[in-house]
This record gives C-alpha cells, sequence and structure tokens, in this order.
C-alpha cells in the first residue's frame, strides 16, 4: 500500500474583535496645527514646488497681490508650464528685484 500523507489542516490564529471603540481607545488628541504638520500633503506642501504653487494660487482667490521676481532660464518655463504667470498681472513679474519691491510697496 502506498504511503499517502493526509492533507495538513491550517490552524486559524485567534483575533480580539476590532472594533472603532477598541481602536480609538489607542489614538491620542493633537492639535489642527500638529495634524497638517505631520499631513503636509493633504494642504499642497509635501515637497517645495508644490508648496509655491499652493500658497501664490491661494493667494490670488483671495484677493492677496502676489509679486514675483522670476529670472528667465527654468525657472520661468516651469511657472509658465503650471499656467501660473497667467493668474498675476503682468506688472507684479519682474526680473528686476528692485523694480518689483517699489511696485509692490507703491500699491
Amino acid at each position: 500500500m502506498p504511503n499517502v500523507k493526509s492533507p495538513k489542516t491550517k490552524k486559524k490564529k485567534s483575533r480580539a474583535k476590532v472594533t472603532a471603540e477598541t481602536m480609538a481607545a489607542g489614538q491620542r488628541d493633537i492639535s489642527v496645527s500638529e495634524f497638517f504638520a505631520k499631513n503636509r500633503h493633504l494642504l499642497g506642501f509635501d515637497n517645495p514646488r508644490k508648496a509655491m504653487l499652493t500658497a501664490i494660487k491661494e493667494a490670488v482667490e483671495v484677493g492677496r497681490s502676489v509679486y514675483l521676481v522670476v529670472m528667465n532660464g527654468s525657472t520661468r518655463n516651469r511657472l509658465e508650464k503650471l499656467k501660473l504667470l497667467e493668474l498675476l498681472p503682468q506688472n507684479h513679474v519682474s526680473e528686476n528685484r528692485e523694480e518689483i519691491l517699489r511696485r509692490a510697496v507703491g500699491e
């Protein structure tokens, strides 16, 4: 008679029933600022480029004046690709820092 092994049965691990109440017991209260400091991606500040884009868009949306000193080259190209420069009046963008400061202060 051939030697036939019986199939092994896996033992089920017993798990405690997890409920929302048991999960909440392990949580702690944190401030709003602490939450967003840990979850910057929810605000759009998870990298410098995205942070700049988000800050400028939000400032423009609430009616704030935004002035940018933008040199020709990769920075200007990036801002043009993102259509960020289209959000600002043409006289709010310049390559000359002194000129843009005068415009901003004169407003």
